[in-house]
Order: C-alpha cells, then structure tokens, then sequence
C-alpha cells in the first residue's frame, strides 16, 4: 500500500511541480530539486524549460535514491512542446514520458489537435501486464480529452493565473483540464496568503499555492480514492519570478526543495546523472 501511495504521488508530482514555469520573456529556466520522504533523502529530479520564438519545450526528470530507489528502482524523464499564439495563450502539440520502475518500462506519448486541444494518445509497455495499460487509453473516451493541456504544460497555466491574481487582480482559484495519456482530471488552484518560510537553512519570501487533483477519468477506483486525498502547497518566491523553493504535501507526505538554478538544461541533467 505505501508503494502505491508513494508511485501515485511520484506521478502527481508532475502536476505539482507545473508551477515552476519561468516568466514568458524568460529564454530558459533550469531547477534542480531534492526529494525528502520522514528526512530522508528519496530522490532528485530537474524541472527544464527552453523558450525561443513563440515555442516552448519542457522538461521533466528525476531518479529515485536510497532506500526508495532500492524499493522501485523509478526512473522519469518527460517532455512537453507547444506554442504561444496571437493571443498569448499557451497551446500543447506534444508530450512524451517515459517511466521505468521494477515492474515494468512504460512509453506514453500524448499529440494534441493544434484547433481543439484534444489529445490522443499511444502506449507501450514491456513487463508485468502490459495489455492493461495498453487499454488504458480506450478508458478515457473522446470528450474528456477536448481542450486539455498534458501535465508538464499545466505548468504554463498555472504561473500565468497566479501571476494573473497577484498583479492584476485576477481570481484567486482556478481549474486546469489535464490529460496524461491514461487519465483524464482536473487540477483545481487556489492562490493564497504571502509569508516567510524556512528552506534548506534560508527564509524566503514566499506566496503559498494550494493545488489539488480531482479525478474525472481512467481512474481505477483504488486510484481515484488515493488521488482525491491528494493536496500540495506551492511556496513560490514573492520576488516577481515566482519560483518555487519548496513543495509541500498537505498532513503526511514528501517535501521538496529547491537545491539550485543551474546554468543550463545540460547541466542540471549531467548533475543528476552522476548523483
């Protein structure tokens, strides 16, 4: 049980971490995190984000260690592509992960409809039962998956409407329709009070930002139980950037934090590899 809680959170840890999208006018934007689960180190993963002529790609990774690296051997990497129209909204065409963990090594690549938003998906798995997740896509039927945006773009969003409420007045809650490939829910905002908090021994001036997954398709009903409970706080940095120097879940869970901005997409993935 606590292996698939902690799987579960591992994968709705590319929601929570959206909020970490640079400001539009930046270029590039590269974070290396720490994962903590009861103190202990549990992994380390880099948030990447390349911005340059209207198009945007984003990257996802990390790899376990440690004792949670030794229970699921998990590894992820993503990426998501998209396009900022006329109208300065973001809009998705792809998103590829890749995960492996003891049991298996699963691909799923999403496209969306450049008009629609819809995505549609391909899955390949090799190990333990893959023609259960290769059945996984038909669980999501069509209209679910109309104007969504994959799990590394909610990022985009989420920056823009808490950006949206704090210097122009813009609601405090908001609701994004995210598509994985397997499951289709929503990812329900809210931007909430201005604070200070203590971080790898430094204080930071932080805004807080709750974000909670609601489950609406593709769901097995053990997993729909699990995601409902879900709940993280986004501590984001009240210096007009908005990064996030810590993550936390809401009552028992991991934290993470933020250890560096590094100076490039390769470097924080040469750094990673060699942890």
């Amino acid at each position: 049980m606590r292996k698939r809680i902690l799987l579960a959170t591992l994968s709705f840890l590319l929601i929570a971490l959206s909020v970490t999208a640079p400001r539009a006018e930046d270029n590039s934007y590269h974070l290396r995190f720490e994962f903590m689960v009861s103190g202990l180190h549990a992994g380390d993963f880099l948030l990447s984000y390349d911005f340059a002529d209207g198009k945007k790609t984003n990257r996802f990774e990390l790899e376990t260690r440690g004792l949670i690296r030794w229970v699921t051997k998990l590894s992820i990497q993503a990426r998501a592509e998209g396009a900022i129209d006329e109208a300065s909204k973001y809009r998705p065409s792809l998103y590829e992960v890749a995960y492996t963990n003891r049991r298996r090594e699963r691909t799923v690549t999403v496209t969306f409809d450049p008009e629609t938003g819809t995505g549609s998906p391909q899955i390949q798995t090799k190990g333990e039962k893959p023609e259960d997740d290769e059945r996984q896509a038909d669980k999501v039927e069509p209209h679910w998956r109309v104007g969504t945006i994959d799990p590394v773009t909610a990022v985009i969003e989420a920056i823009r409407k808490t950006k949206e409420h704090l210097e122009n007045g813009g609601p405090k809650t908001f609701t994004l329709p995210v598509y994985d490939g397997r499951r289709r829910f929503d990812v329900e905002g809210e931007v909430g009070e201005r604070l200070t908090r203590h971080v790898r021994r430094a204080d930071y001036d932080v805004y807080r930002l709750t974000m909670k997954p609601i489950p609406r398709a593709g769901f097995k009903e053990s997993h729909t139980e699990l995601w409902s409970k879900y709940a993280f706080d986004i501590y984001l940095s009240a210096d007009g950037q908005y990064i996030p120097v810590q993550i936390d879940a809401v009552g028992p869970g991991p934290v993470i934090n933020l250890v560096e901005q590094c100076k490039s997409y390769d470097a924080c993935h040469a750094m990673l590899q060699e942890d």
